[in-house]
């Protein structure tokens, strides 16, 4: 028997597996750090690049993937037969928070992780996050005029990923 990933994978810093036994790797190579797939037979492994700077990972019950960034983003992964490599980038969740999530689990139906600040003097500390609508790719957004009710105060905005699709406003 050899080993999973022997001849593939270059630096193996994470590893998690699925409930179907789905073995997912966060592997550090010198154009960036990919997430490695391994099906749960042995067999076809499949690399994906979707995921800016993944470092963590955790598999919910579903076998959806999401993966802990550098910059404090929570990426989801879905499973998907209809894709070549048998995953679809399913959104990005924002953390809120500034540093790195170097950690990440599944628990009682949310994501725990450990952050690790990019702000020197600051402790590590846990988040956790409520998955539901978090990665939602597609919706509406109405909001009434910003002001902060603050007199003179200019730095009220928002920002917002995503496209608008041609012939709206």
């Amino acid at each position: 028997m050899s080993p999973l990933g022997e001849g593939i994978l270059k630096d193996p810093v994470e590893l998690v597996v699925g409930p179907d036994r789905t073995v997912a790797v966060v592997d550090r190579r010198a154009t960036g750090s990919v997430i490695v797939i391994f099906a749960p037979d042995g067999g076809k492994h499949v690399t994906l690049r979707m995921v800016r700077s993944p470092l963590s990972l955790a598999f919910d019950a579903a076998g959806n993937l999401y993966a802990g960034t550098s910059n404090a983003i929570i990426s989801k992964l879905r499973p998907d037969n209809t894709q070549l490599s048998g995953w679809t980038f399913a959104g990005d969740g924002v953390s809120d928070v500034d540093g790195s999530i170097t950690k990440l689990a599944w628990v009682n139906g949310g994501l725990t992780g450990i952050l690790v600040s990019g702000t020197a003097g600051v402790a590590p500390r846990l988040l956790s996050m409520n998955p539901a609508g978090a990665f939602e790719r597609s919706g509406s957004f109405f909001v009434d005029p910003l002001d902060s009710q603050i007199e003179t105060c200019t730095w009220h905005r928002v920002k917002l990923n995503g496209t608008i699709p041609n012939g709206t406003r």
